[in-house]
């Protein structure tokens, strides 16, 4: 039949609206003698209708798609010929200026190509294993294939095709059993080189689900100061604390840096022993014991839980220990210093756990290293979540010395003493070695509060507590007062029977206050001071720590010429009373009581340069006092401690205490603004990535108010400055960018789960700011943020427009959840309404470059299928701008569950091309302070 013809049956389809099914039934009946719908030049007749006009018709192209997909492989090499011809003109300009959903169906179109490709592939590599068509399939073949390695070569196209995957999972389906059907006939081609294009492009394809977690390898790493920082800080800073915070915080770290399973064990297990071998003699090594032995293979044991691929983490932690092995020195010094064989212990606990098999244990001989029991047995309680209970025991021993039998003998009263002593030190041993809240109560019952925590919280000198020496706490009835005085200045020992200790210590400090008057006014003498310091320290030590306790509260108030007898009596306390009039376990207590005293007194003694020494309790000063040299600015000291904790390429313990320090005396915005200077001073990319490593752990002390200061005050400072603008080339700007997504990832994870460590919760900071009077909040910017968050419109004059109309809008319950009132998110969404605006600019410079890591990051950093990132303050704005800088990644947002954010997101996608002819690319010329932009 005639082609005339076949254009007059193309018009009366068009004219009637058949459909698909109809058209074919129909042209079967017209045509019924020919072989094949080629010999009527079907696909140029449909392609010349279908082109009239001012744009395609769709009803004539869907007859041209059933009737490729219902003949995939043409006899004629004509007529595939024309068609991969066709796929030639478009393949490497694929665009679309329309609306979001036509560059959905550009996306589906695409997903379609693929397939049709994959299906004639897999029919010609059927025909190759026929011997009469072997040459000209083959021939037939290579054309497929080359097509499909030139569209899968483009990541843009990949891209396009993952988005109409999470558009239409069932034509992926589709997709995935036509390359399980080539792939089945891949094993029959004897040629290498098609075989070898072929299998390219089956893990093109294979590559497109993944595309999102294809990350780039770790060169030659084995060390991760990260990982070795947030165990070394865990440890030495919050021993007390749940488990879950730090292993959501480490396998953030596990992510974000892309850390192999078992170099990530073996990192936790070298922070561990590091840790334990520079922990000074006594309570620290106990602590770190604890936390190597029982806290870390709990933290494993949920780390286990977590997904790890098709591997088994029993796997990746008998690896580790493999890796772990072969590190001897380390285990060596270990070993000298615990006097025990470390590794057999560590294997038996982690067998216990359940993760390792008895099959990868060995049958070492323990070395047994005694330690102080009761010490040993509150490491112990605190790392396995046990302490809280363990105190209360204390407690009640405490309150049950208040109850005095009458007509009590003198060795009843000498036990009672002994009790109170014993549970009174001990508590202050808990409350400053694992932190205050271990001792109080949650709920406290009706009734009396028990003795030991009201003095504990109104007169116990604690890290950032100033407390008022004048407090009435510390003026009790003075009748008690007098009595004491009295006891003490004219007794030659303390009385036991029908002493009522508790009422003993609240008073002693209003005593002393008398003491020291009498003795600053001559009244008393040297002598007699010793005679009172004596009986104060002589029966029981509790007496003298409360003495000490308001002593270090009035040095804090007086001026550097009238602190020397204050000094001076802190001295006597502190000094052990060497005679045979003693109480049972005297040295013992001494003990405990010389390093509760040096606790309370180290700060003061820093501030006044005062050294006093504290020889009773058997051990070297722990380095972490006296942290701060003299008469050296805060600013200096900072500077030179990071510059060694760079240089070494790890944070031990004390540099995290000095940092504690730093950002308790400096504040939040003076520690975070001088470390991020630190960050940009660097040119080597080496020493960045380094810096941004050790930076976040260091930032780990307080991840949440650190975060919102980088975030609210830094960036935007840096990137609205031009004159800040040079310090943003790389390599330190691209260092700026991943250490901001890693805090804001970080705490916005946590945030959202409501976790926080016990220190950060206990921190004293009277100069965090106020976030909710530094980012003002009427009624209505809540909504106006979730405007500007959704707004679809590119232009950003209509954005920022009052007369904009909100129909293209999405309300803010249809994108998120979050709250604006909440100060991290406002934080987080007024960063993204910066980058959006710089995106927009007309201008470039080194801040674009910026926003463009910094979105690179946010998306490198984004777990497969997770939800709630903080990718979500992203406006709808920022797409389009940057499609033009950074496209590649910018796919990764279209893991969002919302459908309007695919559409979105497929729009600059499909117009990439002419974007990227449009806007150029920026090239930043790397000389200091210069730069050109297209």
């Amino acid at each position: 039949m005639k082609v005339v013809n076949l254009k007059q049956a193309i018009l009366q389809a068009w004219r009637e609206r058949w459909s698909d099914y109809q058209w074919a039934i129909n042209m079967k009946r017209f045509f019924p003698r020919g072989a094949t719908w080629d010999i009527l030049n079907l696909a140029e007749a449909l392609l010349e209708q279908a082109m009239i006009g001012p744009s395609p018709n769709p009803l004539i192209l869907s007859y041209l798609k059933y009737a490729i997909s219902s003949q995939p492989g043409s006899p004629h090499l004509k007529s595939l010929l024309s068609l991969l011809e066709i796929m030639d003109m478009f393949c490497d300009r694929l665009s679309c200026h329309g609306k979001a959903e036509e560059c959905i169906s550009l996306c589906r179109a695409l997903m379609s190509a693929l397939n049709w490709l994959l299906r004639c592939a897999a029919f010609y590599t059927e025909k190759v294993k026929e011997t009469l068509e072997q040459a000209a399939a083959e021939s037939q073949l290579k054309m497929c294939l080359e097509r499909l390695e030139k569209m899968l070569s483009s990541t843009k196209n990949r891209a396009l095709i993952h988005i109409a995957k999470l558009e239409e999972t069932s034509s992926w389906s589709t997709v995935e059993q036509s390359l399980l059907k080539l792939g089945e006939n891949l094993n029959s081609l004897s040629n290498s080189p098609l075989r070898s294009q072929a299998d390219n492009c089956v893990s093109l394809i294979k590559s497109i689900p993944t595309m999102l977690s294809v990350h780039s390898e770790q060169l030659n790493k084995t060390g991760f100061p990260t990982v070795h920082a947030v165990v070394l800080l865990e440890g030495t800073m919050n021993l007390t604390g749940d488990t879950q915070p730090l292993v959501e915080q480490l396998m953030m770290v596990k992510r974000m840096q892309h850390i192999p399973s078992p170099l990530f064990v073996l990192e936790i297990w070298k922070a561990c022993f590091v840790g334990l071998i520079e922990s000074p003699e006594g309570t620290e090594e106990l602590k770190w014991t604890a936390f190597t032995f029982l806290k870390i293979p709990q933290v494993l044991v949920k780390l286990k839980k977590y997904p790890q691929g098709e591997k088994d983490f029993t796997e990746d932690v008998n690896c580790a220990f493999e890796f772990l092995l072969k590190l001897t020195p380390l285990l060596d010094k270990a070993d000298q210093r615990c006097n025990c064989d470390c590794m057999s212990l560590l294997l038996q606990e982690c067998g216990k756990q359940g993760l390792l098999s008895e099959a990868n244990m060995t049958n070492l001989t323990d070395k047994r290293y005694t330690l102080p029991v009761l010490d040993l047995l509150l490491a112990a309680a605190a790392a396995t979540g046990k302490l809280k209970s363990f105190a209360r025991k204390f407690i009640k021993l405490n309150e049950f010395t208040k109850h005095i039998a009458n007509g009590e003998s003198s060795k009843g009263a000498s036990v009672r003493a002994l009790l109170f002593d014993i549970s009174f030190l001990m508590l202050c041993h808990v409350a400053q070695t694992y932190g205050s809240e271990m001792i109080l109560s949650e709920s406290s019952p009706a009734g009396e509060v028990p003795f030991f925590e009201t003095w504990m919280l109104t007169c116990m000198p604690e890290e950032g507590k100033i407390l008022n020496p004048d407090h009435p706490c510390f003026r009790p009835d003075s009748t008690k007062v007098e009595s004491l005085v009295a006891l003490l200045n004219n007794s030659s020992e303390m009385k036991l029977v029908q002493m009522k200790w508790h009422e003993a210590c609240l008073s002693i400090s209003a005593a002393i206050l008398e003491i020291l008057n009498a003795w600053e006014n001559s009244v008393l003498t040297f002598e007699s001071i010793q005679k009172i310091t004596d009986n104060i320290k002589g029966k029981v030590c509790s007496m003298a720590v409360c003495a000490v306790a308001w002593l270090v509260a009035h040095v804090r108030m007086l001026g550097l010429d009238e602190r020397e007898k204050s000094l001076q009596m802190i001295r006597q306390l502190a000094t052990p009373l060497y005679g045979e009039n003693t109480l049972q376990f005297y040295n013992e207590r001494v003990v405990i009581m010389s390093s509760i005293l040096e606790h309370m007194c180290a700060d003061v003694l820093q501030q006044t340069a005062t050294q006093i020494k504290f020889p009773s309790t058997g051990m070297d000063t722990i380095p972490y006092w006296n942290l701060l040299p003299p008469k050296k600015p805060i600013k200096e000291v900072l500077t030179s401690m990071f510059t060694k904790v760079l240089e070494k390429g790890w944070v031990d313990s004390h540099s995290i205490h000095i940092f504690d320090t730093l950002l308790h005396m400096g504040g939040v915005y003076w520690f975070c603004n001088n470390l991020v200077k630190e960050l940009l001073k660097e040119t080597r990319k080496e020493h960045t990535l380094r810096a941004v490593e050790l930076l976040y752990a260091i930032f780990c002390l307080d991840m949440q108010q650190l975060t919102l200061t980088l975030l609210g005050h830094i960036l935007p400072n840096l990137l609205t400055d031009s004159s800040k603008w040079h310090t943003l080339m790389d390599p330190p700007g691209k260092a700026l960018a991943k250490l901001s997504v890693w805090c804001a990832l970080s705490s916005y994870s946590s945030h959202n789960k409501g976790q926080a460590s016990a220190r950060q919760k206990k921190r004293h900071r009277e100069d965090i700011e106020d976030y909710i009077s530094l980012f003002p909040l009427d009624d209505t910017q809540p909504s106006k943020l979730m405007r500007l968050l959704s707004s679809n419109e590119e232009d950003a004059n209509v954005l920022s427009s009052p007369n904009r109309s909100m129909s293209s809008s999405l309300s803010a319950s249809q994108l998120h959840t979050v709250s604006m009132r909440d100060p991290l998110n406002r934080v987080l969404a007024n960063l993204f309404l910066l980058i959006s605006s710089i995106l927009g600019a007309k201008t470039a410079g080194p801040h674009t470059q910026f926003v463009q890591w910094f979105m690179e990051e946010c998306v490198d950093c984004l777990e497969q299928g997770s939800r709630g990132s903080i990718l979500q303050f992203m406006p709808f704005t920022m797409v389009s701008p940057a499609a033009a800088t950074s496209f590649p990644r910018l796919v990764g947002c279209s893991g969002a569950p919302v459908p309007r954010h695919r559409h979105v997101q497929g729009s600059p996608t499909a117009r990439l091309p002419s974007l990227q002819r449009r806007c150029g690319s920026v090239v930043f010329l790397l000389s200091p302070g210069r730069f050109r932009s297209w």
